[in-house]
């Protein structure tokens, strides 16, 4: 596997890491819902790495436990006396429970309605938490949730490269001062992982509000492929990459436009959203085979996702605008 530095967040309320980073990290994205042995040592090492803040294990999209993969962290939990959260563990909360006997259950909104608020009434599912300790339990998951759009926010203003002069971006005629450069985050494995996985949650609740016939995963740019070949492997769905339509078309999973398979409900992965082109482009390729792209999910735009005036429902990972996120942006119409 990978040779990173596993990387956890610390704050001085608690320590924080998703179940699903460990498992991509040690065990790859064959069976990325599945806790297996390597991943489960980790998460045993960070139980005991000698920080004494509550540690919240976000289980969020784990769904089993391979056996015997937590007999080493059972051990730890029951010889510290940290407290330990088993955040958005409903996938795997009956063999937690099983494994930990003594720990608490507490009923909670779901994931989706702590992260996008208020989006949809379908974001009102239950999910739980297990705990050893019940004192404040919503507020410190609450912070810890919060957190994390934070540093994904940070990784994405990381992204933005200043230059001197404003300039013309080649697909619309739009002058800014710089670009978002999604390749900054694509060579940073951790801040990759995190990103996608985030933006995964995003992409499990658009699937469960639109519920799309035939779905199929589509991308039209190499930068915002990488997030796409992973929200597919994720979710077990097919992906459709295309590099670009036009004079020099090239599709990168086929050898020719094929118009044999038709009929899809693509979902568009997108990393910034700006003048909408790329978005257009793969609106025409659907087209050419007889389908629709029903969802986009970038990572977050420009203008607000309504103002685009699309027929295709857009939706960001992050809400604030690109102006927002890093305020050294500057975009202007080119008249």
């Amino acid at each position: 596997m990978m040779d990173i530095k596993i990387e956890t967040t610390v704050t001085s309320d608690f320590e924080y890491v998703r179940l699903q980073y460990l498992i991509w990290r040690f065990n790859g994205l064959q069976s990325p819902n599945k806790l297996q042995a390597k991943a489960g040592v980790e998460l045993a090492n960070i139980i005991d790495n000698g920080n004494e803040m509550p540690l919240i294990i976000n289980c969020s999209n784990v769904s089993s436990i391979a056996n015997y993969s937590l007999e080493e962290t059972i051990l730890r939990i029951n010889n510290t006396n940290r407290v330990i959260y088993f955040l958005y563990s409903i996938g795997i909360g009956e063999e937690l429970r099983n494994l930990l006997p003594c720990f608490h259950t507490i009923s909670i909104n779901s994931y989706y309605k702590t992260y996008f608020d208020g989006e949809n009434k379908k974001s009102l599912m239950k999910d739980c938490i297990i705990t050893s300790k019940t004192d404040n339990v919503i507020d410190i998951c609450k912070k810890s949730t919060d957190d994390e759009i934070k540093r994904i926010i940070k990784i994405l203003s990381n992204c933005f490269k200043n230059e001197v002069n404003l300039f013309r971006l080649k697909s619309t005629p739009i002058l800014t001062n710089g670009v978002f450069n999604a390749r900054r985050i694509i060579l940073k494995p951790n801040s990759f992982m995190q990103t996608c996985l985030l933006l995964n949650e995003k992409v499990s609740f658009v699937l469960n509000n639109s519920m799309p016939k035939n779905s199929r995963i589509l991308s039209v740019s190499l930068r915002a492929s990488a997030f796409a070949g992973v929200i597919g492997q994720l979710n077990k769905m097919y992906v459709e990459i295309v590099d670009h339509m036009g004079p020099k078309y090239k599709m990168l999973e086929n050898s020719k436009l094929s118009f044999d398979e038709q009929g899809f409900e693509y979902i568009f992965i997108g990393d910034f959203l700006i003048g909408g082109t790329e978005m257009k482009i793969a609106n025409t390729y659907a087209h050419f085979k007889s389908s629709i792209i029903k969802d986009a999910v970038f990572l977050a735009s420009l203008f607000n996702p309504i103002d685009y005036s699309s027929d295709i429902n857009i939706s960001t990972l992050i809400n604030e605008r690109l102006t927002v996120i890093n305020n050294e942006v500057e975009y202007k119409l080119n008249h």
